[in-house]
Parts: C-alpha cells; sequence; structure tokens
C-alpha cells in the first residue's frame, strides 16, 4: 500500500507509553467537524495519563459526505490533535444506504486491517468498535495477529435486537447472519464494552460472563461549552439575531435527518401550535440527511413559516448554538428494541451540558432527562403531547427553565463527563472493576 503521511501539530514532549492503544472506529472524527468525539475526548484522558492513544478512522465523514481528511493521492494521513493521533483512511464515497456504502464499509475494514499489520509499532490493546461489525472484526484479526488483547465496544446491540423490529426475509436473514457475528466477537473478545444501559443483561442472557461486561456510556467534554465558538455559518447567524429581536422562543434540534428520529412529529406540532396563535414559538433543525427533502415537502405543503432548516455546523459551534435557544429536542419514533437495550444519545448529552431544559419524545429503557430532573418527556409520535410540553415550557417562568437547565449540567458533570468516562475506560484496560 502506498503512504503519504503528514504530520499537524505533533506531541511537543515525549510521552512515556505505559500501553499502546489503538482503537478501529470507521466513523471516528475530530472535534472540528460534525459527528461523534467520543473516542477522541476519551483519547485526551489517556494521553495526559501517560498513555499512547492511535484512532483509526475513515477520512470520508458519514454525516458531511464529504471527504474530509485525505489529500491528493494519498492512501492514509497521519494527524496529531491534542496528543491523540489520528490515522485516516481512504474510502469511497457514498450519499445514501445503498451498496456504495457497503463497498464504503468493506474497503474501510480491509485498509485498515492491511494497514495495521504494516506498521511496525506493537499495540497492547485494540479496541474495535461498532455500529457495523466488520471494522470490530478487522479490529480482532489484528488484535490476533499483533497478539494484544481485544475489547470489543458494541455501541447499539441492534444485531441481538433488530428481530424485534418488523422485516421481510431477505432482512432477517441478513440481522441473523450480523448477530452470530456479533456474538462470535463477545465470546473471542478480552473485554466488552456496552454503549447503551441494557447491554449488560442482554449479553449476560447470551452467556458471558459478567466479568468482561462493562458500561460506558456517551459522554461530553465540557470544555467545549466554555470555549463558545460563535463563528456560525452567516445564515444561521443572521436568524438567531432576529429571532432574539423578534422574541422567538426557539426550539432546537440538531444532527441527522432520519426517518427514525421523528421529524413528522415536529412538523405536525408546529402545525398544532400556529393553529393555536402560538406564533412567537419556532423550531430550528441543525442537520442534514436523506430525509431531508422530504421533510422541507412537507414544511411547505403545511405553510409553516415557523420551522426553519440549517445545515451541519461543526462541533465546536454547536455549544453556542444551544444557548442561543430556550429549550432542546431530542425524539424518536416508537421503536421496541430501545425499551430493551436503552439509549445513549450524543446530542442529549450535549443538550444537558449547553445547561438548557430538554423535551424527549423517546420510549427506552432510560431517560437521562428524567433522571436529572432536565426536562419534559412525552410519548413518541403524539404531536399533541409534543405540543402541550413545549407550551408548558413557553409558559414557564424563565428562573424555572434555568433551573431545569443547571440540573443537566450538573448531571453531565457527575455522571457523563469526559474525566468521569476517560477514568471508567482506563479501569477496562487495567482489568479493573468499578
Amino acid at each position: 500500500m502506498k503512504c503519504y503521511v503528514n504530520h499537524f501539530g505533533p506531541l511537543t514532549t515525549e510521552v512515556i507509553s505505559i500501553k499502546n492503544i489503538w482503537i478501529v472506529n470507521h466513523y471516528a472524527v475530530s472535534p472540528e467537524l460534525p459527528g461523534g468525539t467520543r473516542h477522541f475526548d476519551i483519547g485526551k484522558v489517556l494521553v495526559e495519563r501517560g498513555y499512547k492513544v492511535t484512532i483509526f478512522a475513515a477520512g470520508y465523514n458519514h454525516w458531511t459526505l464529504k471527504e474530509e481528511k485525505i489529500r491528493g493521492r494519498e492512501s492514509w494521513r497521519e494527524e496529531y490533535i491534542e496528543g491523540v493521533r489520528f490515522i485516516w483512511i481512504r474510502t469511497p464515497p457514498y450519499k445514501r444506504n445503498d451498496y456504495k456504502r457497503v463497498i464504503n464499509v468493506l474497503t474501510f475494514s480491509l485498509r485498515v486491517l492491511l494497514l495495521c499489520m504494516a506498521l511496525k509499532e506493537k499495540p497492547d490493546v485494540i479496541v474495535g468498535s461498532s455500529p457495523h461489525f466488520f471494522a470490530p472484526l478487522s479490529a480482532y484479526i489484528i488484535a490476533r495477529k499483533r497478539k494484544a488483547r481485544f475489547i470489543y465496544e458494541d455501541r447499539d446491540l441492534w444485531g441481538q435486537t433488530l428481530t424485534l423490529t418488523p422485516l421481510n426475509k431477505g432482512k432477517r436473514f441478513f440481522v441473523s447472519l450480523m448477530a452470530k457475528l456479533e456474538k462470535f466477537l463477545y465470546q473471542r473478545a478480552w473485554k466488552i464494552i456496552s454503549v447503551p444501559p441494557g447491554g449488560i443483561e442482554i449479553l449476560k442472557k447470551l452467556g458471558i460472563p459478567s466479568n468482561k461486561i462493562y458500561h460506558i456510556p456517551n459522554g461530553v467534554d465540557i470544555s467545549y461549552f466554555q470555549i463558545m465558538d460563535k463563528n456560525l455559518p452567516k445564515e444561521l447567524d443572521s436568524f438567531l439575531r432576529d429571532a432574539k429581536r423578534e422574541n422567538y422562543f426557539l426550539i432546537v434540534h440538531t444532527g441527522r435527518l432520519h426517518r427514525a428520529y421523528g421529524l413528522d412529529n415536529v412538523l405536525q406540532c408546529s402545525s398544532l401550535l400556529n393553529s393555536r396563535g402560538y406564533t412567537k414559538i419556532h423550531f430550528v433543525l441543525v442537520g442534514d440527511g436523506e430525509d431531508k427533502e422530504r421533510l422541507l415537502g412537507i414544511k411547505e405543503k403545511l405553510g409553516l413559516q415557523n420551522v426553519h432548516f440549517f445545515p451541519l455546523i461543526p462541533k465546536t459551534t454547536l455549544p453556542y448554538l444551544l444557548k442561543q435557544c430556550d429549550v432542546a429536542l431530542a425524539c424518536l419514533n416508537r421503536v421496541p428494541r430501545y425499551k430493551i437495550t436503552g439509549l445513549s444519545l450524543n446530542k442529549l448529552v450535549h443538550y444537558m451540558a449547553s445547561g438548557i431544559p430538554v423535551i424527549t419524545a423517546i420510549e427506552a429503557l432510560n431517560n437521562p432527562i428524567e433522571e436529572a430532573g432536565s426536562g419534559l418527556s412525552v410519548e413518541p409520535e403524539n404531536p399533541e403531547a409534543l405540543c402541550s410540553a413545549i407550551i408548558s415550557f413557553y409558559n414557564m417562568d424563565s428562573k424555572e427553565r434555568k433551573e431545569m437547565g443547571r440540573k443537566g449540567l450538573e448531571y453531565i458533570k457527575n455522571n457523563l463527563s469526559t474525566p468521569v468516562l476517560g477514568g471508567k475506560f482506563l479501569k477496562v484496560i487495567e482489568d479493573e472493576r468499578y
């Protein structure tokens, strides 16, 4: 494989490596891009403790659907960010969930395998992270060949639970195969990290020894919310200025626009609010995805002037956006498996870390908003219930809303901040319980 290596800001002081940790996560991103920075945030904690951390990820970004890292004829590129080493791998582009995305998945999994086998350094621990199983399978093979310990991180357990969702015969066969591969990885992993809380019980029922299983949810680096990068895209920044001048009450939703996220519910709710005279309440939907055109069509058909769509923004500017809004919204369609696996949504922890109250329209095993007392929860796929919750917030004293937001931030600091989760990750690799 021909490689073109570039360094961006390498470590200025030598780090004595107690353990060399490799993390294989197809969709990992650096903080200036949209997407999940889970492993970068945890990696910073590990680097501070004297570990060497390398994250292998695709240069093609799953959220922007663009090549963000690879240049020219490079096959891969090396980049250091705050001491964490990324190795970005070239993969073919795709625009939707079709055969091109399958090719992208298989290409990444093969290239990361070949690259990791070619590197001269020796890893001590290799973490293979889902959602798809081919990258963790490559991580397992690398670990065996390089005589390293293999940790399997399962971020949604869908191989074990998708059978609860109605599927046609072809999809059932595919899910069955994936469930077997998932179980294969469970059995051969030195340790298993379940991101959703329900994973512990699911794995125990599969006969996996409890001393192999750990739960580390998604969290957030609170320092992002202290920097306040105000460089929002011009159109979004202009809208927020106008909204403040017009005294709009803003409900914000961030992330991919996908049918699974129940956004039809939001558009129907906005129509109800209009019909009841709540014209000052506006929705701000920030994100892109395969469902955006359909949602824009519904907005136009219903004549909704109180719903505003904006493209994805860098994660560094997300804290500033959230603090310009009054309430954040997280919603999902009703899916039976969430009641078994539970959820660990990045958007929820970001909302809570921003210090604003949150509405959830989610039916799941867990709900951190209820646990923290930092918002209101309604049943999914119920526009009337969502409408009532929004009106409650609109009529609520601002001090009460602020107190809800404070509780959410406090919950994050105590339970889901990067130092807390990084400490748990250290316990895993040091073979200790927490």
